[in-house]
Parts: C-alpha cells; sequence; structure tokens
C-alpha cells in the first residue's frame, strides 16, 4: 500500500471513529436533557456538533479556540441576553454577570451563581470532552475505556432514573461495537500488518457488521425473555438514599421534591392561635410539579412587607408561637391585609405568598389582620376559559406524564366550558368513588413511575399530597392555571378558646385562578371541608381588597374566602396531614433528583479519576516544580533532592547499596540517555560538603534538577 493510501485509509478509519464517538457522546447527553437536568437541550445539541466539527477540521490553535469562543458567546445570547449581540450594552452586561458570578465562587454564596454562569460552566465542560473524546479516541488510539464507560453510564442511568434506554439499546451496541472494530483494523494499518483496498473494505469489515446487525435487529424482539432469577437490586441500593417509614413524619418542611410514602405522627406544637373566625393557616405554594413532587420555577424575591390597609374594621388574629418548634414562618389566613410582629419588618416574596424565616421567640405574639372576601355567584358563572395573560408555569406538566391522567381529567371536564364548574366537578371526583383517606401503609411509587398516576390509578389510597396534587395535575391536564398550596388547617379548639395548630394540622390544598377573580382555594382531601364559601351579593360590583399572596405575573387580583367552619371534618382522628417529611435530612434530600445528582457527581468523579491516572506524570511534574522550585537555601536545596530521590524510588531506579552518588548518577545518565545527572549529583555533592556554597552553585542545582525532573516524567 502506497502512503498517500495509508494515510488516505488511516483518516477515513478516523472519520468513522469519531462519527460514532459524537453519536454516543449524545447518548450520554440525552439522559440529562430529558431528565431536565440540563437547560435548552437542543441548543447544547448543536453547540457540541460545532465544537466536534472544529476538532475534525484540524484549525492552528489560536483559529479553533476564537471560534469556540465566538460559538460560546452566541449561545449565551440566544438563551440569556436581551441586548444586540456585541453592542457596548451586551459586553457591558455580560461583564457585570461574569463579575457578580466569580465573586459568588469566591465567597462560596453557591446559591447566588445564576443560571447564565451554569451554562457557561456546561459550554467548557463540552469543548473539554470533545478534546478528551478527539486525543484518546484518535491520537491515543484507546477507545476500550470511553466504549466501558458509555456503557456502565446508560445502565446506571436507565436503572436508578425514570430515564428508560430500552428505544435505544441497539444504536448503543451498534456505535460501541464498530468503535472497537474500526479502531481495532486501523491499530493494524498504522502497524502495516493490513492492506486494505475497496474491494477489501467491504468484503472484510463494512459487509460482516451491516449483517451481523440486521440479524441481530430482526431477532431481537422474538428472542424469549425468562423472568429474573434474583431479586431486583434497586430497592436494596436505593434505600441508602430513602429513608424508611419510621423517619417520615407528619409536619410542615420546605422540601417537596419527592412526595408519598407512609407517615407516623408529631404532635409538636406548633402555636396556638385566638381568632373570631378559623381559617386555613397559608404558608407557601409550589408551582412546579416533576412528576414526583414539587419545586419552585425560581428561588423567592423577597422584598420588605407594607401593610396595604389600615387595620381598622378588619377581623384579628393573634399566634402564639412555641420556640421549641422547628417553624420559622409566618401562617396567616387568607385575604391578610397587615400584620405586626414585635415592631420588626418582613420579608416577604409576593409572587408565591411567602415570608422570609423570622426568628420566633416563645409566646412572641403576631398579630394579623384580614377581612374575608365576598363572591358573586354570577361573577363566577360567567367565567370562561381564557387565560393569555397567564403565567406558564401554572399550566406546567412534566413530558412524560402518563396520558391516561389527560384522558381521566378529559372525563371529568365533560363539555363543561365554565372554569369554575369544572374545578367544582374535579373536587367532587375525589369525594366520590374509591378514593380512601389513610397516612399509614400508602404505597411509595417505583422508581419511574408517576406520583398522580400511581396514586389515581393504581394505589387510590393516601393523604392531603396525594389529593391535592392529583386535582392540580388534572385542572392543568385541561387548561386551567392551578398551583400547589400548604400550611396548617384550623387546628382544635381548647377549652380556654385557643386554637392550638401542631405538627399533625400539616395540610396541603389546591389554588385555582380565575380571570378576574383571582386565586380561589379548592379542597379535594377526603374528611376535610372546602375553605371556600361562595356568597351572593346583589352589588354589581363587588369590591375585592388586593390579597396579600397576588400574583405578580399574573397581574390580577386575587380573592379568596374563609372555610366553611359549620362543617364538620368527617375523620377528625386522621386530620393529621402531612406536606413534606420532617426529621433526617438525607431522607428530605432523596428521591430521584438526588439520586440523579448523586450519579452525575460519581460520573464526573470517575472520569476525574481516570484523567488523574493517566496524566499523573504531568500533574507530578506540576506539584514538584511549583512546590520545590525556586531553590534559593540550605533547606531548599535538602527538600528538592530528597524529593528526586523519592521520585526515582517511584519509577525504580532507587540507588543501589553502597552505590556512591558519582556511579549512581553515571546510571541514571544511561538510562534516561543524557549527562544532567552527573551534573547535578556534582554539583550536589561539592554543595553538600562544602567545597561550593555560593548561589552560582545553588542556581546550577536548580537548573539540572528542573531538567532531570523533566526528563524522568517525560
Amino acid at each position: 500500500m502506497s502512503p498517500n493510501a495509508h494515510r488516505h485509509w488511516d483518516s477515513f478509519f478516523s472519520m468513522m471513529i469519531y462519527a460514532a464517538s459524537f453519536i454516543l457522546y449524545l447518548l450520554w447527553l440525552q439522559p440529562l436533557i430529558s431528565l431536565e437536568v440540563l437547560a435548552s437541550g437542543e441548543v447544547l445539541v448543536l453547540f457540541s456538533a460545532v465544537i466536534f466539527l472544529l476538532n475534525i477540521l484540524r484549525l492552528p490553535l489560536i483559529l479553533s479556540l476564537l471560534f469556540e469562543v465566538i460559538a460560546v458567546l452566541f449561545v449565551l445570547d440566544y438563551i440569556y441576553l436581551v441586548e444586540s449581540i456585541l453592542t457596548r450594552a451586551w459586553f457591558s452586561n455580560l461583564y457585570d454577570v461574569l463579575q457578580l458570578n466569580l465573586e459568588s465562587i469566591i465567597t462560596r454564596e453557591f446559591d447566588a451563581v445564576t443560571p447564565l454562569f451554569e451554562m457557561l460552566l456546561i459550554l467548557l465542560l463540552i469543548m473539554t470532552v470533545s478534546y478528551l473524546i478527539d486525543y484518546w479516541l484518535i491520537k491515543r488510539q484507546r477507545v476500550f475505556i470511553f466504549s466501558v464507560l458509555t456503557l456502565i453510564y446508560l445502565t446506571v442511568m436507565d436503572t436508578f432514573t425514570p430515564y428508560e434506554l430500552q428505544p435505544m439499546i441497539i444504536v448503543m451496541i451498534v456505535l460501541v461495537v464498530s468503535i472497537l472494530i474500526l479502531n481495532s483494523h486501523r491499530k493494524k494499518l498504522t502497524e502495516k500488518r493490513l492492506t486494505l483496498t475497496g474491494g477489501h473494505f467491504l468484503l472484510r469489515l463494512l459487509f460482516p457488521l451491516t449483517l451481523i446487525f440486521a440479524l441481530f435487529i430482526t431477532v431481537v424482539d422474538d428472542v424469549p425473555v425468562k423472568e429474573p432469577k434474583w431479586q431486583d437490586p434497586v430497592p436494596f441500593l436505593t434505600s441508602f438514599f430513602t429513608s424508611g417509614e419510621t423517619n417520615r413524619r407528619i409536619g410542615y418542611g420546605e422540601d417537596d421534591s419527592v412526595l408519598g410514602g407512609s407517615l407516623s405522627d408529631n404532635d409538636a406544637l406548633v402555636f396556638t392561635a385566638s381568632i373570631d373566625a378559623p381559617n386555613y393557616w397559608r404558608v407557601d405554594a409550589k408551582e412546579v410539579y416533576t412528576g414526583t413532587g414539587w419545586e419552585r420555577v425560581e428561588e423567592p424575591d423577597y422584598r420588605p412587607y407594607r401593610n396595604t390597609e389600615s387595620a381598622l374594621g378588619k377581623q384579628m388574629a393573634e399566634l402564639y408561637y412555641n420556640e421549641e418548634t422547628d417553624f420559622n414562618r409566618i401562617a396567616y389566613p387568607y385575604h391578610l391585609s397587615g400584620l405586626t410582629y414585635d415592631g420588626r419588618e418582613y420579608l416577604y416574596d409576593q409572587r408565591i405568598g411567602l415570608f422570609d424565616s423570622i426568628d420566633i421567640t416563645d409566646n412572641q405574639r403576631v398579630n394579623l389582620y384580614y377581612e374575608p372576601p365576598v363572591y358573586e355567584q354570577a361573577t363566577l358563572d360567567a367565567l370562561e376559559m381564557s387565560y393569555e395573560d397567564v403565567a406558564p408555569v401554572y399550566t406546567q406538566l412534566p413530558n412524560r406524564l402518563p396520558d391516561r391522567v389527560r384522558q381521566l381529567a378529559d372525563e371529568i371536564k365533560g363539555e363543561e366550558t365554565n372554569p369554575y364548574r369544572i374545578a367544582q366537578r374535579m373536587e367532587r371526583y375525589f369525594k366520590q368513588g374509591d378514593f380512601r383517606y389513610q397516612t399509614t401503609e400508602v404505597k411509595q411509587p417505583e422508581a419511574g413511575e408517576d406520583y398522580v398516576d400511581q396514586f389515581l390509578f393504581v394505589s387510590q389510597a393516601g393523604y392531603c399530597d396525594n389529593f391535592s396534587t392529583s386535582m392540580v395535575v388534572m385542572l392543568r391536564s385541561v387548561g386551567i392555571p392551578a398551583r400547589w398550596a400548604k400550611g396548617f388547617n384550623t387546628g382544635t379548639e381548647n377549652s380556654e378558646g385557643y386554637y392550638e395548630v401542631r405538627q399533625n394540622n400539616a395540610h396541603s390544598w389546591v389554588e385555582v385562578y380565575f380571570d378576574g377573580v383571582g386565586w380561589l382555594p379548592f379542597e379535594p382531601t377526603l374528611g376535610f371541608s372546602s375553605p371556600r364559601d361562595v356568597v351572593i351579593d346583589e352589588s354589581d360590583t363587588p369590591e375585592a381588597d388586593q390579597p396579600l399572596d397576588s400574583d405578580q405575573a399574573l397581574e390580577e387580583e386575587e380573592e379568596t374566602d374563609t372555610p366553611d367552619l359549620d362543617q364538620e371534618i368527617e375523620e377528625p382522628e386522621e386530620l393529621e396531614e402531612s406536606v413534606v417529611e420532617e426529621g433526617k435530612k438525607n431522607s428530605q434530600t432523596s428521591g430521584v433528583n438526588g439520586q440523579i445528582l448523586f450519579i452525575v457527581f460519581g460520573i464526573i468523579s470517575s472520569l476525574a479519576l481516570v484523567l488523574l491516572v493517566v496524566f499523573w506524570r504531568q500533574v507530578l511534574l506540576f506539584i514538584m516544580t511549583k512546590r520545590y522550585l525556586p531553590i534559593t537555601t540550605e533547606k531548599d536545596v535538602r527538600l528538592a533532592m530528597s524529593r528526586l530521590f523519592w521520585l526515582l524510588r517511584l519509577n525504580s531506579h532507587k540507588r543501589l547499596s553502597g552505590e556512591t552518588l558519582t556511579g549512581y548518577s553515571h546510571r541514571l545518565d544511561q538510562i534516561y540517555e543524557t549527562n544532567r545527572f552527573s551534573d547535578l549529583f556534582h554539583a550536589y555533592e561539592r554543595y553538600l560538603y562544602g567545597e561550593a556554597t555560593d548561589p552560582l552553585t545553588i542556581q546550577a542545582i536548580e537548573k539540572f534538577y528542573l531538567f532531570v525532573i523533566k526528563s524522568i516524567l517525560s
């Protein structure tokens, strides 16, 4: 084979391997995009294609880096920046954002890192990965480790996350086998143990591969599959990330990312309330349903709260917090208009109606002023399905939501077009049929199983989280904005006329948005009365107050009502509802999202370990030059030479017993094909025995030391 033909075939195999490795890389990226760990998946795929293409073109380093920087800037501009690209305002904004994020990292305030900076780090990671793939697979011709890591990574993602590898198994196997075979032929070609022509290539490589994979695809669906003899290891392994039922207790908490499972009682007193007409105690709301629980669309934007109206003529509630209970939020009745608490200023997020954490002192009184709103029945009857100004997050649903949930919502809706009456239908649906309210022996959804789907069609048994989440999801399925609210129910009245609200009273319910009316609470949970009381008002335009938890994104007024206090709860002994898990911190951070982060961290750590094993010489060279240079004092000389002898022992070239430094240096010169060891050891002997301790000798030791270190670690 001529040299030109040899180069052509080598380039051909390199291109084939590189193309297959790029598709494998996309298989790495796809689970993270489908599980919404990474945002803007299409943009990341396009950016990756550009970076891989630049590596193929083999442009000069400076030119390649220039194009890569331009690609990064275009991605950041497309997703985040609003100013015209490459203008002065654009550069100023980008500079300010980067400066802010760097300061946050330096001060370890990682929560303040913005999405733009996170995306920048992801883009830099993609550039690094593309370089490593090009270096190891094409230049070093080492494809086995990459292939094995791909198999392990995708298998782990399929086993421990909702991601399903099944549709991509054949593609993965074809790519891995192709890369291994192509790389084997390329090595033989390089070593001149293989001569190829076009006909040989078709007969020896392309045709056999095509035939094998065609047969595999044909018979794979017809091969009988036996039932596994071993038990599924996933429940055992995931038990290390999730707690058992004994660690889950009823009570208010902040993390709602993973709902479900049985609960145990928690009778801790949260606060005592004096109130004329008892109400639900609202604390918080969540907007994003993930399939396992609830999360925020963004962190709260806390600003100083100002009382909106005079307290005159308003109803008042007094809350006395129990310092011994871990609860530091302000719970308030619906339609709050003002509050006072020890003369302090409160921070408040108006979008979701959440107060920032407060310092609770035992028996510290919080005064709350509110006025129940009045709803006109005619207004509710005239509502239409028109939500042009509603933030999309309030109709958000995960892509993997089973179709039968949407079908059930459509069946309940029927031909009804009034959103209020549709919400009433769904509220009543849960209080009919086979649903059961219980807090014990509640089935936890399996990995990859949707929380709502499991409750509606499998268990039909649970507590308020199950009922309220399911109603919100079904409302969103038919296009009605809704969100998940939580706090406490009324509590229990004691002999002194005060209401004792305990962790057992933690509760969650539904808030539905209606144009011109605002957010109305709905109660789908069995055994609980609705916190909504519609009053027929004949006035033409009933005036409603601006609520405390009005949503800025909707730019509408919110009006809600006090609960129906005359209707007794059917199951008072089971008033104890769970909103979130209280107890061990590791159980609060469990679930699919925690597992995904753990798996991604493990994969990155494994790659870092592999890189350290591969590049240990470069790392060691960097450490030894930075740690022991410059050499200026007698102590520096002793430390540097001590590390040098250690490094020689590490490379199996230790000094023999009875061997002089001169003999040792000659032997090392022969091994490393140099004479610098003799120069170094000669200067070191003169310095060691006091023959020459001047600065010039020390400089010579430093010079020779650096040279022999590079020789050893090259």
